[in-house]
């Protein structure tokens, strides 16, 4: 209770700050998160646009009727998820990849929820980042839970196994372990949880962690909506086929690339952080080059892109 006294105080003075300087917002501070959750997916943009960028959002509705096949939704359920994205183009791309369960995740989700169920959607399209190390600070991280207030392995890993390592990892033998650091504290929440995860094996991380969403998903939220959450191994796939057909996204605009300098599948393996992401393991896909054909090398980033030929 102590601690949530200094949560509250902290926020009225942050608050405070925020009105003094821009006297308008004080209005808003006593509005309902369900207030902002729907203005989020109010969507009022304009239906055309370039042809790129048209384009582009087709690729992206493929990519996400490829991912709802992979995750075993009926025909009609992916169509009603592309129909309802259509209308509210919107993706809360807030959280990395974590547990339902997770406050951070959790509590994304049920906003989300919220402003979609205002406006009778159905569906929810959820965006994960994966590309992130599975220690992100001591015992904080995908690869850390807290479980009635007790920090939890949630893979069993070792320290050298985790820390050099992001959700992306692989190939290699993951499960779902949920060790805690002192085994005489273990409760009957933590045997419920591990109760309802997968026992099988997984290649990655990212792998085990969204088939461990899709069976928590019912338990904590229901049936009412179709849970489809997806991550950069999804958009990678899009990036790809977007460049085999002339046009790379490239953050703030779109590149019509020629013929000769379209990607070849088998030189997309060959894609690396780029420079912005030194150090970094599994750095957003945005970032990073790739190999084209007739040799020339493509490099991106969130703000700017280049073409330029091999010497």
């Amino acid at each position: 209770m102590e601690n949530q006294a200094v949560d509250t105080d902290t926020k009225r003075v942050v608050l405070e700050s925020f009105a003094t300087l821009y006297p308008w917002m004080r209005s808003f501070h006593t509005r309902p998160v369900r207030d902002y959750a729907v203005r989020l997916f109010d969507f009022s943009g304009s239906r055309s646009g370039p042809e790129p960028r048209l384009r582009s959002f087709t690729k992206l509705l493929k990519a996400i009727q490829r991912a709802g096949r992979r995750n075993g939704l009926s025909s009609n359920a992916v169509a009603k998820i592309c129909e309802e994205f259509e209308a509210r183009p919107v993706m809360q791309t807030g959280p990395h990849l974590l547990l339902l369960i997770e406050p951070e995740a959790y509590y994304s989700h049920v906003f989300s929820l919220l402003g979609l169920s205002a406006h009778g959607c159905t569906s929810y399209v959820s965006y994960a980042v994966s590309t992130v190390n599975l220690v992100e600070k001591p015992r904080k991280g995908p690869g850390w839970l807290k479980v009635d207030g007790q920090p939890v392995n949630v893979f069993g890993l070792s320290r050298s196994q985790m820390i050099p390592y992001s959700l992306l990892s692989g190939p290699g033998s993951y499960r779902f372990e949920l060790k805690t650091v002192d085994a005489s504290v273990e409760g009957d929440a933590l045997e419920r949880l591990r109760n309802l995860l997968p026992k099988t094996q997984f290649e990655r991380p990212a792998h085990a962690l969204k088939a461990a969403n899709l069976c928590l998903w019912p338990k904590l939220f229901g049936t009412d909506f179709t849970f489809l959450q997806i991550d950069p191994r999804t958009l990678r796939i899009s990036l790809r086929t977007i460049c085999q057909t002339g046009l790379l996204g490239c953050g703030r605009g779109c590149l019509e690339t020629r013929p000769s300098l379209r990607a070849s599948s088998q030189n997309w393996t060959s894609w690396r952080p780029g420079p912005g992401a030194a150090g970094f393991h599994g750095a957003p896909i945005f970032s990073g080059s790739m190999i084209m054909e007739s040799g020339y090398l493509s490099d991106w980033s969130p703000g700017s892109s280049s073409i330029r030929q091999l010497a």
